[in-house]
């Protein structure tokens, strides 16, 4: 471009820092911008990649309590905050920012986390999926602290009908709650756990834990998933598990203990379209799932770019 199409303003940065990086503790305050002449003017015509650095770096999951709070699971950050209902304020509620694992049975701000992916939230105890750590941390919201109550760090598969807090895990990637039990979706265990909230005692779900996409109709124990990412569950009744890297919607009857495909039996990735034959409409990596109190299940279609409405 010649000179008379250049911009008449002069960028100005350091190749030291980020602008601003002493303000928020994310990945991206971490990452210079090197490599470039700090002394060229934009020109017109010149492509840029505008960068914006915030108080939330690639949240995953929120969740709203009966009171209106949302809680948030600021994944990048390595914590969990919450926007009050009361002040429209953002708060801490766990995890310092920093990536490591601390601060069991001490206040939740000072612990420290890897990567929080999931959070459930019944009454005063918040779940948390701690997944580069493989535990589950719960937060107790009224005395502000935090324990791991599942996980001994170490990647590999819990074994059936053990104390929770004695068994490792693999890869916990989604949570749901009831009264009763805290379920658990292993992305890289390929499984379903849950965890009585009485007893402390994990129990296998579905899953072999081997990758595959098997065993419909048949027990959900013997069936295979691949990379699951969400789970809703109706109490007493069913569970819902996003089977992400099979493009389908799996249905766990927790009566009978067998396992269906609700949506995307074909396990191949795309989109057919809406309307009937609800099982062979295609899915592109569906990452989550929410029961509405109608009963009608919402999907998170991530590579469609769409919000699907399942009605049953």
């Amino acid at each position: 471009l010649s000179e008379g199409a250049q911009a008449a303003f002069q960028v100005e940065r350091s190749v030291d820092q980020v602008f601003g990086q002493n303000l928020f503790t994310g990945n991206f305050s971490k990452q210079p911008f090197t490599g470039f002449n700090p002394q060229y003017r934009i020109a017109v015509g010149d492509k840029i990649r505008l960068q914006l650095w915030g108080a939330i770096e690639n949240q995953s999951e929120q969740v709203v309590d009966p009171q209106g709070n949302i809680f948030v699971a600021d994944t990048s950050n390595h914590r969990v905050g919450k926007i009050s209902a009361e002040t429209g304020r953002w708060e801490p509620v766990a995890g310092t920012g920093e990536v490591g694992f601390a601060g069991d049975e001490a206040d939740a701000v000072d612990a420290e986390l890897n990567q929080a992916y999931s959070i459930a939230i019944d009454g005063n105890d918040l779940f948390i999926a701690d997944l580069k750590n493989h535990r589950i941390r719960k937060v107790d919201l009224k005395l502000s602290t935090i324990e791991t109550i599942c996980g001994t760090g170490t990647k590999a598969m819990p074994s059936d009908g053990q104390k929770a807090l004695e068994q490792p895990l693999a890869g916990p990637r989604s949570l749901a709650v009831d009264k009763d039990n805290l379920w658990i979706v292993l992305r890289e265990g390929n499984s379903v756990w849950r965890i009585d909230r009485q007893t402390e005692l994990i129990h296998h779900l579905a899953g072999t834990g081997k990758k595959g996409f098997s065993g419909d109709g048949g027990p959900a124990r013997e069936a295979t998933f691949k990379g699951p990412k969400g789970i809703a569950v109706d109490p007493q009744t069913a569970l819902f598990v996003a089977d992400t890297e099979n493009h389908a919607i799996r249905r766990i009857d927790l009566k009978t203990g067998l396992v269906i495909t609700v949506m995307g039996n074909t396990g191949k990735r795309g989109f057919n379209g809406d309307g009937d034959a609800v099982e062979a409409r295609t899915l592109a990596r569906p990452h989550s799932v929410c029961l509405l109190p109608s009963g009608d299940l919402l999907v998170g279609d991530s590579e469609n770019h769409r919000l699907r409405l399942l009605r049953q």
